[in-house]
């Protein structure tokens, strides 16, 4: 259980960095409400369980890949340009403003939110790098086994979870103080950040 303690504060870790993955989630629980929000998580989740398989099974593959000099110049040239994309997307176009939750969600409309969640985490360069990094550095150095490395890696994957419904819960919760007004800027304001976001981590692999 010690292991599953030390996966909890490193998901802790992840939940308190303000990322691109905040604002899709506020953003769309205010804007199509809670089974929405939660659509944006399960894609999130999904493409976090992906990295968790990979890892765990792959770690000799993984290791000559981070290993590729170009690496984290590619992983965050092209993640940058693809949460650049998103962001103008999201910022240009034309915003549902306040609708109230349904009991039903519309199948497509939430297959988008799941799609946006997965991609969005998928080509985020420290979402990468941060279970590349954590699950290979962390299981070698510690010579962790398959089953404690399991138990590692559910507490990171239970705490993700668990703070993404909460950050859902708030959204939810601030919504109803909120006019349509506010939930278009604040769909301008996720779009942005989003962008900024992308942005940043082009430079930072470019530039800097």
């Amino acid at each position: 259980m010690i292991h599953f303690f030390n996966g909890l504060l490193w998901g802790i870790f992840l939940a308190i960095l303000v990322g691109p993955l905040l604002f899709a989630l506020i953003q769309t629980t205010l804007e199509k409400g809670v089974k929405y929000g939660v659509s944006v998580g399960s894609g999130i989740w999904f493409s976090d369980l992906l990295f968790i398989v990979a890892t765990f099974f792959g770690v000799n593959s993984i290791y000559k890949l981070i290993e590729w000099k170009n690496f984290e110049l590619v992983v965050g040239v092209l993640g940058g340009f693809i949460l650049l994309a998103i962001g103008f997307f999201i910022v240009f176009s034309k915003s549902p403003g306040y609708k109230p939750d349904v009991k039903k969600g519309n199948i497509r409309d939430l297959g988008s939110s799941f799609v946006l969640g997965f991609i969005i985490n998928t080509v985020n360069p420290f979402t990468v790098l941060f279970w590349i990094g954590v699950m290979t550095t962390t299981v070698e150095e510690k010579g962790l086994n398959r089953s404690d490395t399991l138990w590692f890696a559910g507490g990171i994957f239970f705490m993700i979870v668990l703070t993404d419904v909460l950050k859902v819960a708030f959204a939810h919760k601030i919504k109803q103080w909120l006019t349509e007004k506010h939930i278009r800027a604040a769909r301008k304001i996720a779009g942005l950040a989003i962008a900024l976001f992308g942005l940043v981590l082009i430079l930072r692999v470019t530039v800097f």
